[in-house]
């Protein structure tokens, strides 16, 4: 059976116990006082290296509590800040927030779903004809919008606009036209790898909203109940 521990800590006991005891009287168990001395020198720095091993041990456990604490705060105080940038992008309608932020943009929550329809759309004339369309709606999953036109009361549409955008101008109105009408409707393109669905995804269409030129903007559900 061996004397000494493997555990570097109970071979320091062991002779702490035993010191005193020794070196009253070396000779009797077949020592010397030299190496008496050498011994009591060992186990005083191996002693006392160990009390300095235990407190730096304590210490670099206070420092990670302490690194753990800060970290979680911080991680709590940044998600309260992306979700403030977050809801600004979406409450402008600006994705180009994301970017600015070097943040993602929020993934569709449903990929496979078909896009919403666009809402709140607004229409301004500017100078020369030109027609501002503007609206409401996600960007995620790739989807995008289709902005067409009709100049002849809705009976024949035509794509003035299909981008990845909430708005657009129309700058091709020719001179001359009484008024126009515009429809927007969102698009995503096939489903992901492995999904059965391969084909591309359509909203309804907004209901036409009509420009008369040089007069205020009017809704058709209004244009046809005057």
């Amino acid at each position: 059976m061996a004397v000494l521990s493997e555990k570097r800590s109970e071979v320091i006991q062991f002779f702490t116990q035993r010191l005193a005891a020794w070196q009253e009287d070396p000779a009797a168990i077949g020592l010397s006082s030299g190496q008496l001395a050498e011994l009591v020198e060992m186990t005083s720095t191996a002693s006392g290296r160990y009390q300095a091993a235990l407190a730096a041990r304590q210490f670099s456990k206070d420092r990670t509590l302490e690194y753990h604490e800060s970290a979680d705060t911080l991680r709590a105080f940044g998600a309260a800040l992306i979700a403030t940038i977050k809801a600004y992008a979406e409450t402008t309608g600006d994705v180009g927030v994301f970017a600015q932020a070097s943040i993602p943009e929020p993934a569709d929550p449903s990929p496979s779903a078909a896009p919403a329809v666009p809402t709140n759309i607004t229409l301004c004339m500017r100078a020369q004809g030109a027609i501002e369309i503007a609206w409401q709606g996600s960007l995620a999953g790739g989807t995008f919008y289709e902005v067409q036109r009709s100049m002849d009361d809705g009976d024949n549409w035509s794509t003035v606009a299909s981008i990845p955008a909430r708005e657009t101008l129309d700058e091709t109105v020719p001179q001359g036209t009484a008024r126009v009408y515009y429809r927007i409707r969102g698009v995503k393109g096939p489903a992901g790898a492995g999904s059965p669905d391969r084909a591309p995804r359509y909203s309804h269409w907004t209901p036409p909203m009509v420009v008369f030129m040089g007069k205020p903007v009017q809704p058709e559900s209004a244009r046809a109940a005057a």
